[in-house]
C-alpha cells in the first residue's frame, strides 16, 4: 500500500505540522509544559462491559460504572474544536456500543471536523448499528476477534458467543463493502492462541478489512494472570521516557483526565473537564509534576514502572512529526510488527 494513501487534510495542514512539532520537540527536549496541543483524545462513553476477558484488566476496577452525559460530551468537542485535535478514540474500559448516544457523538465529532475512530467486541454489533455506524462517517473501527476456534474464542473473551460474534462481523463488513469505515479486525496474541494467524487472516480475506495481530498490554504488570498470558515478552527499560503524556489526554465517562488510556481507575488523575477546560488542564501544576516525576525516572513512578510501552525509536519519532494521528494508526495497524 502506498504511504500516500494514508494521507488527509490533516497530514498537511499548517497548523496541524507545527503542533506536532512542538509536542515532539518538548517530548524530546524533556520540557515539562507542552506548548502544542494533544492531537489524540481518548474518551471513554461508557466504562460498562458485557465481557470479563482473560487479558482485560477491567476487572479490578473499583470506580463506579457510569455513560458519559451528551452535555459533557458536547462541551469536550466543543472546546477540542478549535485545537489541532488530529483523532478522537470513543473508547476506553467498556463496550462503547452500549452507549445510547454514541451514533450522536460521532456524528457530532464530524460536524466539529475532527476525525473519530471506535474499539468493539462486536457482541451487539447488530446489522442495524452496521448500517448506522456506516453511514455516521466513523473513521476507524477496531474489531476484536482472538480467535477461529470456538472452544478457546469463548475461554478468552468470556460472556461472548462466537457464532455470534463472527456473525455480527460478517454481516458488518457486508453491509460495509469498499465504504468507510478504514476497518481492522484484531486479535491479541497470547498463550492459547498464537498459532492461529493464518486462520484468522482465511475467514475474513474475502472483505475489505485489515487482519491485526498485537501482544496482549501488561497494564503496568499488576495482574498475574494476565502476565502469564504473555508471549514473546520484552525486558523493560524503565528508563525509556513515555511519550503519551506529552501527545495524548485521557478522559473518563465523568469527566475525570488521566495520563493514558491505560488507567482503568483513577490512580493518576489531572483534574476534571467539568471544573476546568482541557488547556487548563493539560499544563496545570498536576501535569507537569507528572511529566517531572517521568522525566526524573519512570521507575519511580508505581503505575508506569512495569507498563510494557516502550519509547520511541529516532525513525518513530520522525514518523509521530510527519504524520497526523489517524495516518499514524493506519499505517501502525497496516505494519508487519506491532509495537507496544
Amino acid at each position: 500500500m502506498g504511504i500516500y494513501t494514508y494521507l488527509n487534510r490533516n497530514t498537511i495542514s499548517a497548523g496541524n505540522m507545527i503542533n506536532r512539532v512542538l509536542l515532539m520537540t518538548d517530548y524530546q527536549k524533556k520540557k515539562t509544559k507542552a506548548r502544542g496541543f494533544p492531537n489524540l483524545l481518548y474518551i471513554e462513553p461508557t466504562n460498562f462491559c458485557n465481557l470479563d476477558c482473560l487479558m482485560c484488566v477491567r476487572r479490578k476496577m473499583k470506580r463506579a460504572v457510569g455513560y458519559m452525559e451528551m452535555s459533557l460530551f458536547s462541551k469536550i468537542i466543543d472546546e477540542v474544536k478549535r485545537y489541532p485535535v488530529e483523532l478522537i478514540y470513543l473508547m476506553m474500559f467498556g463496550e462503547s456500543l452500549f452507549h445510547k448516544n454514541l451514533i450522536d457523538m460521532v456524528k457530532y465529532c464530524k460536524k466539529a471536523g475532527l476525525k473519530v475512530g471506535i474499539s468493539t467486541n462486536a457482541t451487539v454489533l447488530n446489522a442495524e448499528i452496521s448500517r448506522k455506524i456506516v453511514e455516521s462517517g466513523l473513521d476507524f473501527f477496531i474489531i476484536s476477534f482472538d480467535s477461529v476456534d470456538p472452544s478457546t474464542y469463548n475461554k478468552i473473551r468470556k460472556g461472548a458467543r462466537y457464532e455470534k460474534t463472527r456473525e455480527n462481523i460478517e454481516t458488518f463488513l457486508r453491509i460495509k463493502g469498499k465504504r468507510k469505515p478504514t476497518t481492522i479486525i484484531q486479535s491479541l496474541i497470547m498463550k492459547g492462541n498464537r498459532l492461529e494467524k493464518k486462520k484468522v487472516q482465511g475467514i475474513f480475506s474475502r472483505y475489505d478489512v485489515t487482519i491485526k495481530f498485537r501482544p496482549v498490554h501488561n497494564w503496568s504488570g499488576e495482574d498475574e494472570d494476565i502476565n502469564e498470558l504473555q508471549v514473546n515478552q520484552r525486558n523493560l527499560n524503565q528508563n525509556e521516557l513515555c511519550d503519551k503524556i506529552w501527545r495524548h489526554l485521557t478522559i473518563q465517562w465523568d469527566g475525570t483526565v488521566v495520563p493514558c488510556c491505560n488507567i482503568y481507575d483513577k490512580q493518576i488523575s489531572f483534574g476534571n473537564v467539568k471544573e476546568k477546560t482541557l488547556k487548563e488542564i493539560w499544563n496545570g501544576e498536576r501535569m507537569k509534576g507528572f511529566r517531572k516525576a517521568h522525566i526524573l525516572g519512570r521507575g519511580k513512578i508505581k503505575f508506569c514502572k512495569d507498563c510494557s510501552y516502550c519509547g520511541l525509536s529516532t525513525k518513530e519519532k520522525i514518523a509521530l512529526t510527519v504524520f497526523d494521528s489517524l495516518s499514524q494508526e493506519k499505517i501502525l495497524y497496516n505494519s508487519k510488527k506491532w509495537r507496544d
